[in-house]
């Protein structure tokens, strides 16, 4: 009786110790994630994902490093794994949405990932800020459902969170873009022309 308590709880050890040493090659890989393509971040970015491969977020981890080296194949094969795992992560999907337009696949992966990410959290500041930033990256690539999706999303940074948003335009020197490709359709044509609101 004694020996599968033992067996069991040594089993929930090596779970919890990998689940650990997962999570510090995690930390490790984002810590590098502004040096991409890293060498250093793939490698613990694989054995994160390696070492706990029930987690959703360890595959992402791996799908974002290989997406922002170039490996599209790579990226887009730990990110469809990563979905399996958490298919109502409405983050997860906006991340897999940003790194298919970093890779420039425009197809129906991007309206789907997009959408699916709006539906899971249409009131989510973080997803409706990561999927309007792509209307100001690749407004001139994409098709129109996916451009209607990003329209809205900018829509809904202007009615929820104007100054500070159009501040980051400047800042990140965004506001020619936003500019011409957005502001007649969203009313913001006295801002780019330096007038008050």
């Amino acid at each position: 009786m004694l020996r599968p308590a033992l067996a069991g709880a040594a089993l929930l050890l090596l779970l919890n110790l990998s689940a650990l040493v997962a999570g510090a090659y995690g930390r490790y890989a984002e810590q590098r994630l502004d040096r991409l393509p890293d060498e250093r971040a793939a490698r613990a970015g694989t054995l994160a994902a390696t070492l706990a491969p029930w987690s959703a977020q360890g595959l992402a981890l791996k799908g974002w490093i290989h997406g922002g080296s170039g490996d599209f194949a790579t990226a887009d094969a730990a990110y469809r794994a990563a979905l399996r795992r958490a298919p109502a992560d409405a983050l997860l999907w906006a991340e897999y949405a940003l790194v298919l337009g970093r890779n420039r696949v425009f197809d129906q992966r991007l309206t789907l990932a997009t959408r699916r990410a709006l539906e899971l959290a249409p009131a989510s500041p973080a997803v409706r800020q990561g999927i309007a930033r792509m209307a100001l990256s690749y407004w001139r690539f994409a098709d129109t459902p996916v451009r209607e999706l990003w329209r809205q999303s900018l829509r809904w940074e202007l009615d929820h969170n104007r100054a500070a948003f159009l501040q980051s335009l400047d800042r990140e020197g965004s506001r020619g873009t936003f500019c011409a490709w957005h502001a007649a359709d969203l009313g913001e044509q006295p801002w780019c022309r330096g007038q008050a609101p």
